[in-house]
């Protein structure tokens, strides 16, 4: 009440009564507060640091915040966050239980680690250092690496075209089943081997005219047949047939025929290309007694 100090002289106990100016009576009325709370129904406008060190504030509606928001500790976020103007810097860690959408340029100095959920990026994104994957990433469209090194401990699905400027280092077999591989630059290329295909027979049954070693010889760049007559009184005679198809009726005698004597043998090759060759050999009434080889090389 007024004048109190009048009446009471300690300190505790003193009180101070505020008048205001009230436009719909036209007359100063004191000012009540109950509670200990000042409530303010307008707009509080903050034109400088707003920090906040201990405790909490809370918010119902909106706060305009002229200068710079300072958080020392975690933000932890429960739902979406946009920025579209302006800069968010925060000294501490933020964590995000939903979903980041950034629509502008997200520029990485460092590295980026993605062990669990989904980035999704609508603009460019730039990368300074190294991007580790350790599952599996799925490109639907174009990569383009120009500089720099793309380094993945898994799996990686390409559903387009991968361009490389650069080169292609590969340690171990590239397997391409649908698409295309172009490169704009130089494939190298080491061949340290050639293939190479064997087959043999022994005969030792039968009389007269026979045919044995039928080969697809289409796909070989040399070829021979390798024959010895084990018969230590009879000569035999053989040839190399070569045919377009598989039908029998189709092969014809590539060379004259050769005589064998008995133990002895001969290496024939083919004067003619074609698709099927075979070994043509006749005993008369004699049985037959040798053995046939075939070699090619791809």
């Amino acid at each position: 009440m007024p004048n109190n100090l009048v009446f009471n002289g300690t300190a505790n106990d003193l009180k101070t009564q505020m008048y205001a100016y009230n436009s719909g009576t036209n007359q100063a009325e004191a000012l009540t507060i109950s509670g200990g709370n000042l409530a303010v129904a307008g707009t509080v406008t903050v034109g400088n640091t707003v920090a906040v060190t201990v405790g909490t504030v809370t918010v119902a509606g909106s706060v305009t915040v002229g200068n710079t928001v300072t958080v020392e500790g975690t933000v932890s976020v429960g739902n979406t966050v946009a920025v579209t103007v302006g800069t968010v810097t925060v000294a501490g860690s933020v964590t995000v239980g939903n979903t980041v959408t950034v629509e502008g340029t997200v520029s990485v100095g460092n590295t980026v680690a993605v062990t669990v959920g989904t980035v999704t990026v609508a603009g460019s994104v730039t990368v300074g250092n190294t991007v580790t994957v350790e599952g599996t990433v799925s490109v639907g469209n174009t990569v383009a690496v120009t500089v720099g090194t793309v380094t993945v401990a898994g799996t990686v699905s390409v559903g387009n075209t991968v361009t490389v400027e650069g080169t292609v280092s590969v340690g171990n077999t590239v397997a391409v089943t649908v698409g295309t591989v172009t490169v704009a630059g130089t494939v190298s290329s080491v061949t340290t081997g050639v293939g190479f295909t064997a087959t043999s027979t022994a005969i030792t049954t039968g009389t007269g005219i026979k045919s044995v070693l039928q080969q697809d010889t289409s796909q070989q760049s040399m070829y021979s047949y390798y024959i010895k007559n084990n018969d230590t009184t009879n000569a035999i005679t053989v040839a190399l047939q070569v045919s377009p198809t598989e039908t029998s009726s189709y092969f014809v005698n590539d060379v004259s025929p050769v005589t064998l004597e008995k133990g002895s043998a001969t290496v024939l090759t083919t004067k003619y290309y074609m698709n099927y060759t075979r070994l043509y050999y006749d005993t008369g009434t004699n049985t037959a007694n040798l053995e046939a080889y075939f070699n090619g090389r791809v």
